[in-house]
């Protein structure tokens, strides 16, 4: 998938990135662009709330060269604390010492999951007057307070770095286990709940790391400027799906900022695969064998009785042993599979892969730049040593030692007729000589196949990208109540469930009327009280919203500003600010000011604007109520009238406003009960990261139904599809 971009906006996109708190499961690629739309104000413009020096009396800033800046500081941030006095609930999250949680420290979060009362998240910090960023993930029970740091790593942020080192993090589970996927800046590790590392594809060894395979496949340095990855997915087990966003031009020396840009988009999946040392091994096979045994029974025709091991001397002087190339084999039953032969780069400081006439980048090795692997021997470690399969879109690396090196012999026979003369008596004594016509057989034990065993431990990692029409389109349900989650892509209004988008089955395709101007949807996968997957498609205006759940026929959709009508809306509380800490703000004057300017995350001020982490599916296939959270318009509960297809009318209904102070997001506890985190009070304005502070709330919603305020929404006249 390609895309143009100005430098400027480019450049924008990439410090509002650093900045957001989650990473919101739907297209990664389209999301940047929608970032664009912020508004950013600029030298000399301000907003209507954003104070001015021009506001403060003259006799305020002359008292504020009397006061110190420390004791200004400690003020304002005493101001900013006491926005979290009087709200109840228990907090959300927990940082171990050392790990500041300040708006000012904090570059990241996310909210991975919750659990059975645990929330686990992953954040970057950076502690003040340091150089040194820690990329963490924990888990906190907010019920019993059970906490524990699962990893942290410390890395050294670049002087001139503007935004942060990539660091995604996905919950899952396998069987019973919880487990955790990290990529951090190059490194992919898998953890346990408890913190043990369970696989690490990482540079501690001074090795290459995952970041160092993607530049090497997608040529960066020569075809491409950079590479952003936006995320990591694996598929519950070994799999890892990551998608890449390529940067073709030097954006950072780029003269006009709106300078097109060009940017591609592909998947990158990575397999890790144990070696069964059992019935897996390194084999090569003699290439004399068929001529040997040819030849061995040839030399019966000579004539007499033969003496087997003077003639496989015989067969061994003409075709000795002659070995072909390694490869990777497999026993099934008595027959060893060939699973790929095995090469070595030829300079792996210049590994070039085939050209693809679909023009995608594939992981397969150019043919110039490998070499048979000539030799092996016992307790060698396997370096740089690749197998190739027939398919000419995947890599194999085999990674590991040889243990022992085997002759594996099999037998030949040969039965054959010969004649013997024999001596025998008549009658009358007279000796006289016959010759007899004999059946022989005899067989010796010669040397077939070579095999290399392996040491416990050895692997195989398999690379491979998909197609650009995916690109970096791959999307992800939050993690359920069950622990379970979905995955798949989405291609311009489809959105295809699955690991295989290449091909889709018909049942797992969930198809949006196009989209009026044309452009590809915002397209979510959505957090479910029930198995089955329900999507959420948004043009990128986000004016109108279409749900539909797999498996059903039925598809709601409406305006969002209906959804939040008037009333609710009039408790948006857009640059709203705390009385105590304008005041401080005044103090401190214009500059100082502009650190507390929310600008932007005006992106979260927007109310109509829901992703896949925003939006809570209840009830069942067919009779779905949908929850909405909103960082500054609350909590809504909206029902369907009627589960027919709407046919693109607005599909009418009623919304229940649950809560109007601040929600981050929601997760069902059981059918019926969600929790979620965010302050309960409005009468100040919180920030963004303020989600550290964060406070557990718990709803019953068929209970908090029957108080809370209601509106409905009406019919709309159908669009024609």
């Amino acid at each position: 998938m390609k895309r143009i971009i100005s430098a400027g906006k480019l450049f924008r996109i990439l410090i509002l990135c650093s900045l957001t708190v989650f990473f919101t499961g739907c297209n990664s690629g389209k999301d940047l662009e929608g970032l664009t739309d912020v508004p950013v104000y600029n030298e000399g413009e301000v907003s209507e709330d954003i104070l001015t020096i021009d506001d403060i009396p003259e006799e305020t800033v002359v008292l504020e060269s009397q006061l110190s800046k420390d004791s200004l500081n400690e003020k304002i941030e005493g101001a900013r604390d006491a926005r979290f006095d009087g709200v109840s609930g228990p907090r959300a999250f927990w940082f171990p010492e050392g790990h500041p949680a300040d708006r000012d420290s904090l570059k990241q979060f996310h909210v991975l999951g919750l659990i059975n009362g645990t929330f686990y998240y992953s954040y970057v910090t950076q502690p003040e007057d340091s150089d040194t960023q820690i990329h963490a993930v924990a888990r906190y029970n907010y019920k019993n307070h059970e906490a524990k740091l699962l990893l942290e790593r410390k890395i050294k942020a670049d002087a001139d770095d503007t935004g942060n080192k990539a660091f995604h993090a996905q919950l899952f589970k396998r069987g019973r286990e919880y487990r955790i996927c990290v990529y951090e800046d190059g490194n992919l590790i898998l953890l346990d709940n408890q913190g043990k590392k369970l696989f690490s594809f990482t540079d501690d060894a001074g090795g290459k790391n995952m970041l160092d395979t993607i530049h090497k496949v997608f040529d960066v340095g020569g075809e491409y400027y950079d590479a952003e990855v936006t995320d990591v997915i694996t598929d519950g087990d070994y799999g890892f799906y990551i998608p890449v966003t390529l940067i073709k031009e030097d954006y950072m020396q780029a003269e006009d900022a709106e300078q097109d840009i060009t940017m591609d988009s592909y998947l990158f999946s990575y397999l890790y695969l144990t070696v069964d040392t059992g019935t897996q091994m390194i084999c090569r096979d003699n290439l004399n064998w068929d001529n040997q045994q040819r030849y061995y029974r040839q030399l019966a025709a000579r004539g007499g009785l033969r003496d087997p091991q003077e003639d496989w001397e015989e067969v061994l002087s003409l075709y000795p042993d002659r070995w072909g190339d390694f490869y990777l084999g497999t026993l099934r039953g008595e027959m060893i599979t060939n699973e790929g032969y095995l090469k070595q780069w030829v300079d792996t400081d210049k590994e070039v892969f085939t050209d693809s006439e679909t023009g995608v980048p594939t992981t397969h090795p150019d043919a110039d730049s490998v070499k048979r692997l000539e030799s092996l021997r016992v307790g060698e470690t396997l370096e740089n040593v690749i197998f190739v399969k027939d398919s000419p879109t995947a890599q194999y690396d085999l990674i590991g030692e040889v243990k022992s090196q085997l002759m594996a012999a099999k037998t030949v026979e040969r039965i054959y007729i010969y004649s013997e003369t024999i001596t025998e008596t008549d009658s009358e004594g007279n000796e006289y000589t016959t010759e007899v016509m004999k059946t022989a057989s005899d067989s010796v034990e010669a040397n077939w196949k070579q095999k290399f065993t392996l040491e416990e431990g050895a692997f195989i990692n398999v690379y491979a990208v998909k197609a650009p029409s995916i690109g970096t389109d791959i999307i992800k349900s939050p993690v359920k109540w069950d622990g379970s989650f979905l995955f798949g892509y989405s291609v311009e209004n489809k959105c295809i469930l699955g690991i295989d988008p290449e091909r889709p089955k018909e049942e797992d395709t969930l198809t949006f009327p196009a989209s009026e101007d044309g452009s590809d949807y915002d397209i979510c996968l959505l957090n479910t009280v029930y198995s089955g997957a329900c999507v959420m498609a948004s043009d990128l205006a986000y004016n109108r919203i279409y749900l539909k759940s797999a498996g059903n026929r039925s598809r709601y959709d409406y305006q969002t500003a209906v959804l939040n009508a008037a009333d609710l809306a009039s408790r948006y509380r857009t640059g709203k600010k705390d009385e105590t800490l304008l005041e401080e703000m005044k103090k401190v004057g214009s500059q100082d000011a502009a650190q507390f300017d929310f600008s932007e995350y005006e992106l979260q001020d927007n109310p109509s604007i829901y992703t896949g982490e925003n939006v809570v599916v209840m009830g069942t296939p067919g009779a779905e109520s949908f929850l909405f959270t909103s960082f500054h318009n609350g909590m809504q509960l909206y029902q369907p009238v009627d589960f027919i297809n709407s046919g693109g009318a607005g599909t009418p209904g009623t919304v229940w406003q649950i809560s109007d102070w601040p929600i981050y997001q929601a997760w069902p506890v059981s059918e019926n009960k969600v929790a979620a985190i965010g302050f309960d009070r409005t009468d100040t304005v919180y920030e963004s990261m303020d989600i550290a502070m964060a406070r557990v709330y718990t709803f019953d919603v068929n209970e908090i139904k029957k108080s809370s305020p209601i509106h409905k929404v009406p019919i709309e006249t159908p669009n024609e599809e």
